[in-house]
């Protein structure tokens, strides 16, 4: 509502919202742009069409309005996730929790989440989170209300890196974290340094992917825990896989690990696990399945247990 009076003055913010000293900052008139669009968060246009543009080396999800809030955050969250992509900047959360439906991260997104929690508080069908490539994320942390058309994320994008990601629902649902391009093509250079998936039939499929190293993997209330399908020159190290899902049959791939090659045969090849444990699979603790080849596969220190665990199964485990 303040109008500037000369190019490049100055006015000081005392926070976003009445009361809050959060999300305020300097911002500078820039009487040369009368066509940049407002964003809400770094650039403010006035009544009068003129441009407030925001001062700052860096950005956080309070210089858009986001809070901790019973509120849904996702409009505001996804405008700050653009903007900041965009600009090529980092962008920061405040430790806490935000209520969301559905979140796009953006291609060349740097995100410091702080552990913050994002959580949804009804069933939406489809997937929570769509993580595009160039990615950087500190930690990530996703909590559903789950139900059979329910998923939580999918990253479909080269050059992702991950500290720690946590995928969990309150119900069985579909799938957890899955790894994939939209078009098809290989993915190439993921890396998640830890992860906690819990309550989905198939926690962790990997479709395409070459140069992954994935660590610290945790998996709850499985029917497929880690399912790699035409995935090559990778490394998966320490996992622990266990708690058979209520919609484990025992059937053909109620694997903790399912390998297989679709595309040509090996391609699923130059594969290492190392220290896996692997419990109460439905029916085979590890497979390496399909109908085409899989070339060299190393396993160091894994082991499996109680395997052929469903309800009324009659697999041999």
């Amino acid at each position: 509502t303040i109008e500037p009076t000369t190019d490049k003055q100055t006015i000081f913010v005392k926070g976003y919202h009445a009361g809050s000293t959060k999300g305020g900052g300097y911002f500078m008139a820039d009487f040369s742009d009368n066509t940049s669009t407002d964003n809400a968060g770094t650039v403010i246009v006035t009544g009068a069409g003129k441009r407030w543009k925001r001062i700052a080396d860096s950005l956080s999800f309070a210089d858009f309005g986001v809070r901790l809030s019973s509120d849904n955050q996702t409009d505001l969250i996804q405008q700050a996730l653009n903007v900041a992509a965009q600009a090529q900047q980092q962008i920061e959360f405040e430790q806490g929790e935000y209520i969301i439906d559905s979140l796009i991260i953006p291609s060349g997104s740097r995100l410091k989440t702080n552990n913050a929690i994002f959580r949804n508080t009804s069933a939406t069908s489809g997937r929570a989170l769509t993580i595009q490539e160039n990615t950087e994320i500190d930690a990530l942390n996703l909590f559903l209300v789950g139900g059979s058309d329910v998923s939580g994320m999918k990253l479909c994008g080269n050059n992702i890196a991950i500290g720690s990601l946590s995928c969990q629902a309150d119900r069985p649902s579909q799938y957890g974290v899955f790894i994939q391009s939209i078009d098809g093509s290989q993915l190439t250079n993921i890396c998640i340094k830890e992860s906690k998936i819990q309550n989905f039939k198939s926690a962790m499929p990997i479709f395409n992917v070459q140069q992954a190293v994935i660590s610290n993997i945790t998996i709850e209330q499985y029917v497929t825990g880690v399912y790699l399908r035409d995935v090559s020159q990778s490394y998966f190290e320490q996992a622990n896989v266990h708690g058979t899902s209520v919609h484990s049959s025992g059937g053909a791939g109620n694997n903790g690990l399912l390998i297989e090659s679709t595309l040509s045969s090996g391609s699923s090849h130059s594969l290492h696990f190392i220290g896996w444990n692997v419990r109460e699979s439905g029916e085979h603790a590890y497979r390496l399945g399909g109908q085409l080849s899989i070339q060299d596969v190393w396993f160091t220190n894994c082991r499996a247990g109680k395997t052929g665990n469903a309800k009324n199964n009659q697999a041999t485990g």
